[in-house]
């Protein structure tokens, strides 16, 4: 099968790993092009062909849209899959003259999924978006992960390096440094809550995160770690993880944490909610809310771990980078043969 993806974004998190880990599985059988930024060549496998466009165009820019199209049409797909709201506007306009099924995810919560219509089929990364968008042939198929394959670094390890008190619980946060993943309120959640943590990532935040721990006298207790390629090997090192955002589509971090078998504290974000235990969900945004929810967790280690089994062994099962992409080529197949 030849399939063409469609991503429209500049930076790279969760919905760019997305369609990275999508087409790099789905090359090992099928024709993969993928039509993006020319700056996310290092992240795919040689065997994707990876088409540049400027994605600073203007989604509503008429040569933008003639000149997409004619890369389409040089492809000739059997299928086309776009990704978030920029692409899927765009692809919506000229669905007509594309010749090729129009698959659509939609990756976060968003107020307008009129364009998402247009698409001949619908996929949500969780139930809460699912139960939202009126669209006839809807399908939910969850962010999942490949296994990590490296060795773990130990809590030692992590605690040595960033010069922490080994006797305090030792709590991650992964994700861009971006005002939507909440990071400026799980640094006030943790005034009184008397644990380490360390924030892997980075992102227009930085410095005024660093300012915030630094003001509120936190500098020993919670560390700024920047980006990081080896998360997956420090996920085992920590105690728990805790998801601190506004919004989520289905968080990656919630999948990885998981995977690596980590008790979670999260905010009530899609994803989340779906399965964590309500006992690790904060009631809502507040500061309050989530540092309560923390010293809940963190005052019986043992029991926020069995609590925490289920949600491990479903994502060990279900929220893999093979399940993905087999629920997703199913789904093309089943157009394409329609």
């Amino acid at each position: 099968m030849k399939i063409c993806l469609v991503l429209m974004s500049k930076g790279f998190g969760g919905l760019e790993k997305h369609v990275v880990e999508l087409a790099n599985t789905l090359s090992l059988h099928h024709q993969v092009y993928v039509l993006t930024h020319a700056d996310f060549k290092e992240h795919f496998d040689a065997r994707v062909t990876l088409i540049p466009i400027d994605t600073d165009k203007s989604r509503f820019n008429p040569f933008f849209r003639r000149a997409l199209k004619a890369k389409i049409t040089a492809i000739n797909p059997d299928v086309i899959h776009c990704h978030a709201n920029k692409a899927m506007k765009i692809l919506a306009a000229i669905k007509h003259q594309l010749g090729a099924p129009l698959v659509a995810t939609i990756h976060g919560t968003k107020k307008n999924t009129r364009d998402f219509l247009a698409a001949d089929a619908l996929i949500t990364v969780s139930n809460a978006q699912l139960d939202k968008i009126p669209h006839p042939n809807k399908h939910l198929i969850h962010n999942g992960v490949a296994p990590g394959n490296n060795t773990p670094q130990s809590r030692e390890q992590l605690v040595t390096e960033f010069q922490l008190d080994p006797s305090k619980p030792l709590l991650g946060a992964v994700g861009r440094l971006a005002p939507v993943k909440g990071f400026d309120l799980l640094v006030q959640s943790l005034t009184n809550v008397d644990v380490n943590c360390i924030i892997f990532g980075d992102g227009q935040e930085k410095g005024s995160l660093r300012l915030a721990i630094e003001g509120a006298g936190l500098s020993h207790r919670i560390k700024l770690a920047g980006h990081r390629n080896d998360v997956s090997n420090l996920l085992p090192a920590l105690d728990g993880v805790v998801i601190s955002s506004h919004r989520e589509g289905f968080p990656y971090i919630l999948v990885e944490a998981l995977q690596a078998e980590r008790p979670m504290v999260s905010t009530p974000v899609s994803g989340s909610i779906e399965i964590l235990p309500d006992r690790y969900l904060a009631k809502d945004f507040t500061p309050q809310a989530l540092g309560d929810t923390i010293t809940v967790a963190i005052a019986d280690q043992q029991r926020w771990r069995n609590d925490t089994k289920t949600a491990i062994e479903f994502a060990k099962s279900e929220l893999t980078l093979d399940a993905m992409a087999k629920k997703t080529i199913d789904l093309y197949q089943s157009l394409v043969k329609e």
